[in-house]
């Protein structure tokens, strides 16, 4: 991720956001970027007209309702000298901060995840999850229920040799870890780093391989050895200061499992992903890994897309 230079928050009056509003005015004041608010009147119910005589001018009075609580927010967030815009767009909410996005070079979007659900029962069918599969540019989603002001940040990084599809995503393993440190620093967070690791073909191994439990456990203890100096290594490789080992976390097992893990036993507030949309496919899914993240995880996401 560079340096924030405009940030684009959908705004959500209707659930508890004042923990998105917090991160945003710090992003902006720490960064100095522009700001531009934004919410979307929804389409009207078809079934409403029938009830037009009774409800009168709904759509209008919906209209000036969220006008005015955006005029309202742009103000508060200009009192703090943040340069600031707002818009109110009709259609659906998604596809109007995609076109922002698209047109105005956008560098982050901050969205709400909503409180007591994981992620992704909370963004599945829903705005954010959408976002987070078709926006261009990096997606922040806070949760209303986190602590704050946020203490700790975690970048996921995959080190792994596998081929396939995932492969794209771990291309994107020196910008997940540069754009934790940048926003650990902007928002004053901890950084740490988790890598998860597998042998490959282990569960064969195990079962079919015939091999001896003390054979079984060189291999994992080698492997994990192999995995520890490669996450050391590239950490220093890639982050401007160094990372305490207390910090640096290589744990064995399914990624998404660890990582979700390893984010409640570190108390993680915002958890730092990459991901990419399967071709073909329009954007409906995203990598398998980061579907299954957003399943079981419980922190702020902040989701970052590759490079174009």
């Amino acid at each position: 991720m560079q340096q924030l230079k405009h940030i684009l928050f959908l705004s959500n009056p209707t659930i508890n956001q004042d923990a998105a509003i917090r991160q945003v005015k710090q992003l902006c004041e720490s960064s100095n970027a522009k700001l531009t608010l934004m919410d979307v009147v929804p389409e009207i119910n078809p079934i409403w007209q029938k009830y037009q005589e009774s409800l009168g001018d709904i759509e209008g009075q919906i209209t000036k309702q969220m006008r005015n609580e955006l005029e309202s927010l742009e103000a508060d967030f200009r009192k703090h000298g943040i340069d600031v815009e707002s818009q109110l767009t009709e259609g659906r909410a998604h596809e109007e901060v995609i076109a922002r996005v698209k047109e105005s070079a956008i560098d982050l979007v901050v969205v709400n995840a909503h409180h007591g659900q994981s992620l992704k029962q909370a963004f599945f069918g829903s705005t954010a999850l959408h976002l987070i599969r078709k926006c261009p540019c990096p997606v922040l989603a806070v949760r209303s229920g986190n602590r704050q002001p946020p203490r700790r940040i975690m970048a996921a990084i995959d080190l792994s040799t596998d081929t396939g599809f995932e492969t794209n995503r771990r291309s994107m393993n020196p910008d997940i870890l540069q754009s934790a440190q940048y926003l650990g620093e902007q928002l004053n967070m901890q950084l740490h780093v988790v890598q998860a690791w597998q042998l490959e073909n282990e569960g064969y191994l195990q079962l079919r391989g015939g091999l001896e439990d003390n054979v079984m456990e060189a291999m994992m203890k080698d492997m994990r050895a192999e995995f520890v100096s490669i996450t050391d290594n590239y950490c220093s490789e890639h982050l401007s200061q160094p990372l305490p080992p207390g910090q640096r976390h290589v744990v064995h097992g399914h990624a998404a499992h660890v990582i979700a893990s390893q984010s409640q036993i570190h108390e993680i507030d915002l958890l730092v992903m990459g991901t990419v949309s399967r071709h073909g496919l329009k954007g409906l899914l995203i990598g398998n890994t980061a579907e299954e993240i957003l399943s079981v995880t419980d922190c702020s996401v902040l989701v970052l897309k590759p490079a174009h």
